[in-house]
């Protein structure tokens, strides 16, 4: 990803959550608990773009060098986005004892700002 890539697909990100937060604030009696339950699940979405950012340019990298194993980098971004995706929704559940729609919700609005935001860095 070129670094303007990524910083339009970040910020579509952190708009997505942002208006998702807003909207539970709004709609929810408990809404204060139940934003920072999207901004969590939203985080890992964040950290989840971080890393495959981090790994395309290593892969790039990899090929202007001529190494043959620049695949590797993408194949283990997208097991580390996984990974940590799994393993912070797990951390939020049992140790932060966060609400698990809300934290799912999140992470769909930070895939939805992903989505948008390469569909924008492409045009």
């Amino acid at each position: 990803m070129k670094k303007k890539g990524v910083g339009s697909v970040l910020w579509a990100q952190v708009v997505a959550i942002a208006i998702t937060m807003t909207v539970v604030l709004i709609w929810n009696q408990n809404g204060a608990y139940q934003a920072l339950s999207v901004a969590f699940g939203g985080f890992s979405t964040i950290l989840g773009t971080g890393i495959l950012a981090w790994r395309v340019s290593r892969s790039v990298d990899a090929v202007t060098k001529g190494k043959s194993h620049a695949v590797l980098y993408l194949y283990l971004g997208a097991i580390e986005r996984f990974l940590y995706t799994v393993l912070l929704f797990g951390l939020g559940i049992v140790v932060l004892k966060l609400a698990i729609l809300p934290m799912i919700a999140g992470l769909i609005a930070g895939q939805v700002g992903f989505f948008l935001g390469g569909l924008k860095s492409q045009i």
